[in-house]
């Protein structure tokens, strides 16, 4: 995935919407995140971020969302907001040439994080680098009881496609079932049905059924892409 673009991408996005006072502070910030794994910089950075970037739609145009799915397919960040861009550019600015302390600078990032940071983080996860080692964060997200922090993984994201192994898969389409979250925007649907996820769900709306429930019609959609998976050659 070219990283270097993608921050590009988000940079001019972000100069398009900030004032240049703004702006100078970002590039300041980033300058330093980029010479070397500073910790106690990152966190305060990352965290105050909102002091002079506000919570504002980022209110992509089609252009800039097509640009977006060009760069990391699946990415459709139309419901981002000023500050998750910009911390999406300091986090695409930590060195990451020495795995271990840029993966621990992440995960304390992660454990420290406030709803509004930790919504950042997650829609951020399919633009870094070794995608495979944030698979535990994601999980954490896919766990969480709090329907935006799990809709920012889910939808319009493509790092739980392109990481997440069956069972996970499954389980993030059947807790979207059941808390109300739309499938339409989860990306991925059709190339990850399986055979295992078309009995959980038929099981589940059998169960519905029988409490006198109404069962999602797309939970039916799903399973009809299911179906079609299984007939595919």
């Amino acid at each position: 995935m070219p990283i270097t673009e993608i921050q590009q991408l988000l940079w001019g996005w972000l100069e398009k919407r900030l004032d240049g006072d703004s702006i100078t502070r970002l590039r300041d910030q980033t300058r330093h995140i980029k010479k070397q794994i500073n910790p106690r910089f990152f966190f305060t950075a990352f965290s105050l971020v909102t002091r002079f970037v506000k919570k504002d739609p980022l209110d992509l145009t089609a252009e800039e969302l097509a640009e977006a799915h060009r760069l990391a397919p699946g990415w459709c960040p139309k419901d981002w907001q000023l500050d998750e861009a910009a911390r999406a550019c300091f986090l695409l600015s930590l060195p990451s040439q020495n795995t271990a302390p840029y993966i621990e600078i992440l995960n304390k990032t992660f454990a420290a994080a406030d709803l509004s940071e930790s919504l950042a983080l997650t829609k951020a996860l399919p633009l870094l680098p070794f995608a495979e080692l944030h698979l535990e964060r994601a999980r954490l997200a896919l766990r969480s009881n709090i329907k935006t922090v799990f809709n920012a993984l889910a939808l319009n994201n493509p790092y739980p496609c392109r990481v997440f192994d069956d069972p996970t898969w499954n389980q993030m389409i059947l807790k979207a079932i059941f808390i109300g979250t739309s499938l339409n925007e989860i990306y991925g649907k059709a190339e990850r049905a399986n055979a295992t996820l078309k009995t959980m769900l038929i099981d589940f709306a059998r169960e519905r059924e029988k409490a006198g429930r109404p069962v999602d019609p797309e939970l039916w959609q799903c399973v009809e892409l299911c179906q079609q998976r299984e007939v595919l050659p």
